[in-house]
């Protein structure tokens, strides 16, 4: 038990994921060149997001997730966003509150006119009814463990989102003209870390109680009561501290399955146990004759539940999913502590007492033995000694509670056999009857429907994904080519862009008015073309001819926001897409077309996957195939014990 002051918890996402060094490599790369996938975006929602006060708050507070969040890289916000406009030499690329924000009505209105003509702002940045406003902090990659463990306690992501945290909640950003709804990984990641230990203690203690509850009903019995308790308290304590020594990590948003576990079982092994002292105490009146008696007629029985139980968990050992791997250990070494303390405890508490007498005694072992062997005859309650009937062993403890309960089932045992062949029959047209059922089924993680939106912050979430602007996380999409400069070329710009058609149609796209929150260089470069072009919208497009696409890349490389799209050496280019909401198996669809979508555009280029909906997509695909396979090694495990 010593060890649980050593015990480390960790509820880091990585843990579920399962990547090759090829993918890590390119997931290295993505993050060298564009920064990390994950970022902190506030949605502001208000009566109108330009009023003065309310502009004020959106580019202070992103100045302040910026100077005071770990890792900060860049702010997106009307605020804070490149803008290109038409001039008398031909375009320039200004931002717009640079100067701070005005007072003047007149000025606004036409800075707000400007933003909502521009479709890289316009239903991305800023709803067209301007009542709500969206607000990215993209963030620097996370160093790898081994680096940030010599300095803090506590992951990157864990410190980004704690400081972001202590931002937004402060009161000063309280007022009546706006709200903040938060999002992003690093931001609700750290209030799932706050919230899951108090959920998890709500749980344990409600189990706790309704363990205690089923102990007092089924036992009848303090000192059954006691030793279940203490067995499975203590026995939960070992087992964690067991791993505190060993230098196991604790997946702790999944300790509770364990402890569930523990609690369930010290009631079935108590009871079982209880319930056959109590049976041969009833005959003999005498306490260590009964309890020897009762682990004779039950060890074995328990033993072997207990090793099938052992068996079933650690099946979970063969999936490659470290928070699955440690349930299953875990729950291994549960059923184990809490089937040894009560296998020992019990029985010996039990011992403890005055025998008592009976009225009627029964004159030896034998006898107790043949009386026993049937439910019929204990229910009866008659003994037969020299094919002879006698009267009752004990008239005064037939009427006890316990007893009655046995002849019910002895009872229900025999209308069982008589009807056996009809009841076999039946139970083998319902078992194929839910075949089809169990085709049908599937396995999804969604956090909506997982934990609720009782919970505050899922239902922020969830009022954030409803939203015009909103969405709950990203992907993106990185392109390279073979050679360095192939990004500059229109026809390879119009495969980007007909790859962002691809994602635009998908059903969990972020949309607003029909757009889609699909962001590249693409949309950058047909939006200065139509500016240069004296704003004419037949002009939003791909310049054909390679020399004018190279003038206005030639402006855009003097921009903030050149390289969040495209490297500096033109071989490599992003696309980011913002999701809707987190459905792991409509996203794992999802990804398997846009995968095949791009070797399709992409014949001659490598086109990757990363983000946080990429991890989920694959990790659903990872519990379905590694849980059947756990399963169906349990199976057989079991059908060889």
């Amino acid at each position: 038990i010593m060890g649980l002051k050593k015990v480390k918890k960790t509820s880091d996402d990585l843990g579920w994921l399962v990547q090759d060094p090829e993918h890590e490599k390119k997931v290295e790369r993505f993050e060298d060149l564009f920064g990390n996938n994950d970022t902190i975006a506030l949605l502001v929602e208000s009566k109108d997001v330009f009023d003065p006060d309310v502009l004020k708050m959106v580019k202070n507070i992103g100045a302040e997730l910026l100077d005071k969040v770990p890792y900060a890289d860049t702010l997106t916000s009307i605020t804070d966003v490149d803008i290109t406009r038409g001039t008398e030499e031909g375009m320039e690329i200004f931002h717009p509150f640079e100067d701070g924000i005005p007072t003047d009505k007149k000025e606004i209105e036409e800075v707000k006119n400007l933003l909502l003509s521009r479709g890289t702002v316009r239903n991305k940045l800023v709803s067209s009814d301007c009542t709500e406003c969206w607000v990215v902090l993209s963030l620097h990659p996370f160093p790898p463990e081994e680096e940030w463990q010599k300095e803090y306690d506590k992951p990157p992501m864990n410190r980004a989102g704690e400081a972001a945290i202590a931002i937004v909640t402060d009161p000063k950003w309280q007022n009546e003209k706006y709200t903040i709804k938060p999002v992003g990984l690093p931001y609700t990641e750290t209030e799932e870390d706050i919230v899951m230990p108090k959920e998890t203690g709500k749980t344990v203690l409600v189990s706790f109680i309704i363990m205690v509850i089923l102990l007092i009903i089924f036992a009848m019995s303090v000192r059954g009561v006691l030793v279940a308790i203490i067995a499975s308290s203590v026995g939960i304590m070992v087992v964690f501290g067991l791993q505190g020594h060993m230098g196991i990590t604790i997946e702790s948003n999944m300790m509770t399955l364990p402890v569930l576990l523990a609690l369930a079982l010290s009631v079935g092994y108590s009871i079982h146990l209880l319930n056959s002292f109590k049976h041969y105490f009833y005959i003999t009146g005498k306490r260590k004759e009964s309890v020897i008696q009762s682990i004779e007629e039950t060890g074995w029985p328990l033993f072997f539940t207990v090793v099938t139980t052992v068996v079933s968990v650690l099946s979970f050992l063969t999936t490659s999913l470290e928070p699955i791997r440690w349930v299953g250990l875990s729950c291994a070494m549960s059923v184990m502590a809490v089937y040894l303390y009560t296998a020992i405890l019990l029985p010996i508490v039990m011992t403890f007492g005055k025998d008592k007498k009976i009225e009627s005694k029964v004159e030896n072992t034998q006898e107790v033995s043949k009386i026993t062997q049937t439910m019929d005859e204990q229910a009866e309650g008659a003994q037969v000694k020299n094919g002879q009937e006698r009267e009752p062993v004990s008239k005064a403890p037939t009427n006890k509670l316990f007893h009655k309960i046995d002849e019910r089932f002895a009872n229900f045992g025999k209308k069982v056999i008589k009807r056996r062949v009809i009841l076999l029959v039946s139970f083998i047209l319902i078992f194929l009857a839910c075949i089809p059922g169990l085709l049908k089924m599937d396995v999804r993680m969604n956090s909506m429907t997982f934990m609720g939106t009782r919970i505050p912050y899922i239902k922020r979430i969830f009022e954030v994904t409803q939203s015009q602007l909103g969405s709950y996380f990203n992907y993106n999409v990185m392109i390279t080519f073979h050679k360095d400069g192939d990004a500059k070329n229109p026809e390879n710009l119009k495969k980007v862009e007909e790859l962002e058609s691809v994602i635009a149609s998908f059903d969990n796209t972020k949309k607003n008015e029909g757009i889609a929150k699909v962001f590249s260089i693409v949309s950058v470069i047909k939006e200065m073309n139509q500016t240069f072009n004296g704003d004419d919208a037949s002009y939003y497009k791909i310049p054909e001819n390679q020399g004018a696409l190279a003038e206005l890349l030639f402006f855009y490389e003097n921009s903030d926001s050149f390289t969040q799209w495209v490297d500096e050496e033109y071989r490599t280019v992003r696309i980011r897409a913002e999701v809707q909401e987190f459905d792991s198996k409509n996203l794992a669809v999802t990804i398997s077309k846009l995968r095949e979508e791009g070797k399709r555009i992409f014949p001659n280029a490598d086109v990757f996957l990363v983000g946080a909906a990429v991890n989920f997509a694959d990790l659903n695909e990872h519990i379905v195939f590694g849980e059947l396979y756990s399963f169906i090694f349990s199976i057989v495990a079991i059908a060889v014990l």
